[in-house]
């Protein structure tokens, strides 16, 4: 790699632009950014970060560290400041690529500066930098270890490898894709040591370095357990449960969960991979990448190899442990996978674009098209601006709230969603709404501490410290029999009590109604609801769009109750035109219609969901239940 030599004015200019990056990105995203708690893992990780405790697995000890302190900052919310947070490191990560972009061109200030800002205003990178994620953080990893790597390259000296061994331990301890990049930079960098001791030695000390800060996040999971903070995900507080929560063996079943085969496989990559199409503004600017590669490939090939592979084994290896499915919650889940891919492309793009100047030999010719080369983050950031303003996002706020202000005095709320889940735990725990409302379901298992120390010591002896999902039919039923608790579930339960009772309607949720027990009636809960955000236009992203759904649907439900026919499905259609069709969305629309003996209508939408994916088994089962007339025996 050629060694750009900088002058005084070269390193006042790149420090200017480095700055007018980290300045602009920042202000943009500001200017966007979700003003409270959103939907999806936003609340738990908002609760997480301000009690240092241990959100989800694999518990992002590195990311609970450095988000903390930005809830000191003595203006907004603390949703709001924890989503500056991921604004602020997004804004710095779009520096760091501007430096590295500078380095592999050659110094070429105008396209660093238009490549960085390409990134900036991505689509998935700018949703991710204006609400509370791990992804920009995990961005900024991955830049500074590119950076780091650079600096080696071009010096030699151990001081990049020392330091780059620190970002790739504190990596390791923000997102899982540092698991599958860290071989991959070492096995970089052992192909360019030449057979010196020394230089092996430095390699190995980079090694250790890496593993040593790695385990010093990870004793973060350990003490911050310890004391106990109101999310305390996996209990991380024994050597068993650390483990177990550091690789995320609570979602082991996702790697059975759906079949696999090649073909599937393969239909999966490329799904993945064509989610690029849709970052930049245009799928022309992607054409361009991959000339960009080609340009790579001659001028610099290590580099080139380095950042394919690194691509391939990002995109396949979240794809063979996800095993995700078609549908849009899924897409949804895979299309954050793809960011650093992104950063990737960018700097291929750079070394296409910095190459087109430098063989321009007329200056008029050159300065026109530095001009051009401008409008690209301008296409950008034109295009995806409206999508990703969140500036009046309050949708997981106001449901949120909704919900737990509409439940009695002392209830238990037995979630199934993340939108009602984590945004529960935030309004409890940081801003004190509600706290008499228990939650059965916390970290995707029962919560036993709901049953007070006794009890919890004996159901962890019989379920286990984190009871699976069979047994919550026989935990909710203790409730029943043993409390005086009001029920209340996202999803109508089979539990196993000795108290006779059922299921009722509860506004957007279901109320368990114990014999003789007198409940607030549907329309009730309706008259608590104060929807001031939520509405049809402004639906923003896919979980606002799964929030309308659940609303219209229970809406359906009641209609359904009431024997309002077309009303119901007036209903269900005005949920499924806003979220959109899948297979998987359809299947529960037919399963709602036939539950209240609207069959023409739920047979349509298994078979619009079976047309959709053929290999649905579970639309196909419908089906066949269907033309044999036991749809009224469906519980779903």
């Amino acid at each position: 790699m050629k060694k750009i030599k900088f002058n005084f004015t070269n390193k006042l200019i790149t420090y200017i632009n480095c700055l007018l990056v980290f300045l602009l990105t920042l202000i943009i995203y500001v200017s966007t950014l979700a003003p409270t708690v959103t939907c999806e893992d936003s609340g738990e990780l908002i609760t997480a970060g301000y009690y240092l405790g241990v959100p989800h697995p694999p518990g992002y000890p590195t990311w609970c560290l450095l988000s903390h302190p930005f809830s000191y900052i003595p203006i907004k919310s603390i949703a709001w400041r924890f989503n500056f947070s991921s604004a602020f490191f997004a804004s710095v990560t779009n520096a760091v690529l501007y430096l590295i972009i500078l380095k592999l061109t050659g110094g070429v200030q105008s396209v660093a500066l238009v490549v960085s800002l390409l990134f900036a205003f991505s689509t998935e990178f700018w949703e991710q930098s204006v609400i509370t994620e791990v992804y920009s953080l995990n961005a900024l990893m991955i830049a500074l270890c590119f950076l780091f790597l650079i600096q080696w390259e071009y010096t030699q000296q151990k001081k990049w490898l020392y330091i780059m061994g620190v970002i790739m331990g504190l990596g390791l301890g923000t997102h899982p894709t540092m698991y599958v990049l860290l071989p991959i930079f070492l096995g970089y960098i052992v192909l360019q040591l030449k057979n010196k001791k020394e230089k092996y030695l430095n390699f190995l000390i980079t090694v250790l370095i890496s593993i040593v800060v790695w385990l010093l996040t990870c004793l973060y999971l350990y003490l911050a357990s310890k004391s106990n903070p109101p999310v305390d995900w996996g209990n991380p507080e024994t050597i068993h449960n650390l483990l177990r929560h550091i690789f995320r063996k609570q979602y082991q079943f996702m790697i059975h969960q759906y079949p696999r085969s090649l073909s599937r496989l393969l239909k999966q990559l490329y799904v993945f991979y064509a989610m690029g199409c849709e970052q930049f503004g245009s799928p022309l600017i992607l054409f361009l990448v991959a000339i960009g590669f080609i340009v790579l490939f001659r001028k610099n090939l290590r580099w080139c190899l380095l950042l394919l592979f690194a691509s391939f084994t990002i995109g396949t290896s979240a794809t063979l442990v996800q095993n995700f499915n078609f549908d849009k919650e899924w897409l949804s889940i895979m299309s954050v996978f793809g960011i650093p891919i992104y950063m990737f492309y960018t700097i291929a793009l750079g070394t296409f674009l910095s190459e087109i100047l430098r063989i321009t030999l007329r200056k008029p010719i050159k300065r026109f098209l530095t001009v051009v080369i401008f409008i690209l983050p301008l296409i950008a950031l034109i295009k995806n601006y409206e999508r990703n303003n969140f500036s009046n996002y309050w949708w997981g706020y106001e449901f949120g709230k909704n919900i737990l202000n509409s439940l009695e005095e002392n209830s238990v709320l037995i979630p199934y969603s993340d939108h009602t889940t984590f945004t529960a735990i935030y309004l409890q725990e940081v801003e004190n709404i509600r706290k008499d409302v228990k939650l059965g379901i916390k970290y995707g298992y029962f919560n036993l501490e709901i049953f007070g120390p006794d009890k919890r010591d004996y159901f962890k002896a019989r379920y286990g410290e984190f009871p699976l999902g069979r047994y919550i039919p026989e935990l909710v039923g203790w409730l029943i029999d043993n409390t005086n608790y009001p029920i209340y579930s996202e999803q109508e339960l089979k539990v196993k009590c000795n108290t006779k009772g059922k299921w009722v309607p509860a506004g957007i949720l279901y109320r368990f109604q114990r014999e003789n027990e007198e409940v607030p009636p549907p329309k009730c809960y309706w008259d608590k609801y104060k929807w001031v955000h939520i509405r049809a236009e402004n639906i923003k992203d896919l979980a606002s769009s799964l929030i309308w759904l659940q609303i219209q649907w229970a809406k359906a439900r009641d209609a359904y109750i009431e024997g309002d026919i077309e009303k119901a499905r007036e209903l269900v259609k005005k949920g499924i035109n806003i979220y959109g069709e899948d297979d998987v969305i359809l299947n529960n629309a037919g399963v709602l219609c036939a539950k209240y003996g609207d069959y023409a209508l739920a047979e349509s939408f298994f078979i619009r969901g079976y047309e959709i994916n053929h290999s649905n088994e579970t639309i196909k089962n419908n089906l066949h239940r269907l033309k044999k007339k036991k749809l009224g025996k469906i519980k779903m």
